[in-house]
């Protein structure tokens, strides 16, 4: 969600006139009233709209933590708000139009924003693919690797000269990191996307505190449905013979069962026999 922020001087949200006219979004995407004081002190980087020499073009601009402001139809945005502001946009037109109004701006503004976060998280995404499915670099070079570097990306875009000299990192690794075809990674997110499959990144905040603990953690982590909360709530495996008797099967399947039922976590690489009656008396469960 991209939030609205409505300064002093504004328009009231809530008058019949811009409910009506927002036909129900006000409610949707509540907004939040404040003063510009206030946004100086929390030291949000500002952008404006405007119509200058200077503005760069919406559609290239990086709008990554940025606040954009919006001025009135009638004399733009405030000069207090123009001094002080980090960057200048302007929303290409066609010839023929004299000019947007508020709300058109506004709503041009924020599904750009919009794109470019998603956009840029695709970016990411093919990127953490690209670097777990990377041959020649155990996953403990991996990891340290990313302590030294923010991420793939960073990692991607350094030069060999820049990454013989880090610890730890000799010809193998730097061959490897050279291979910097992304459509093997693009093609898995592509059809992890068509079977509607979810990933998690080893810094994402929902990454499980749990899993970073044990010797190897994955970098990136393949999912279906909703993710239970692994750090809360106990995780208990359940593993045992393929070649399982009929009791045995029964036993395990109750016992998958009773395990979810009380809140636990099944954990089972769902193997045949006994793993896989466990986590078919969790899913019986309808817990994971």
């Amino acid at each position: 969600e991209i939030p609205v922020v409505l300064l002093e001087g504004c328009a009231d949200p809530y008058s019949h006139k811009v409910v009506r006219s927002s036909m129900g979004a006000v409610f949707r995407t509540p907004p939040i009233q404040t003063t510009w004081q206030a946004v100086q002190a929390a030291g949000i980087p500002v952008a404006v709209t405007a119509l200058s020499d200077r503005a760069e073009d919406i559609r290239r601009a990086d709008l990554t933590s940025m606040a954009v402001v919006i001025g009135s139809e009638g004399r733009g945005v405030r000069p207090e708000i123009m001094q002080h502001a980090h960057r200048e946009l302007i929303i290409p037109m066609n010839p023929r139009c004299e000019s947007l109004n508020a709300a058109v701006a506004a709503a041009t503004v924020m599904w750009q924003m919009k794109g470019y976060k998603e956009r840029r998280e695709t970016e990411m995404l093919i990127l953490w693919i690209w670097y777990a499915q990377c041959s020649g670099i155990s996953l403990r070079q991996k990891l340290a690797l990313l302590e030294q570097f923010r991420d793939p990306e960073e990692l991607y875009y350094t030069g060999a000269d820049t990454l013989s000299g880090c610890e730890g990192v000799d010809q193998g690794i730097l061959e490897a990191l050279q291979n910097k075809n992304l459509t093997p990674a693009e093609h898995i997110l592509e059809e992890c996307a068509r079977q509607r499959i979810h990933l998690l990144t080893y810094r994402d905040a929902g990454y499980p505190a749990k899993l970073k603990n044990i010797d190897g953690p994955p970098l990136v982590l393949y999912y279906k449905g909703r993710l239970p909360e692994f750090d809360r709530n106990p995780m208990i495996g359940v593993v045992g013979t393929r070649k399982a008797s009929v009791y045995g099967m029964t036993v395990a399947k109750r016992m998958g069962y009773q395990i979810a039922q009380c809140g636990g976590i099944l954990v089972s690489g769902l193997a045949s026999g006994i793993d896989g009656a466990a986590m078919g008396g969790a899913l019986t469960a309808g817990q994971p």
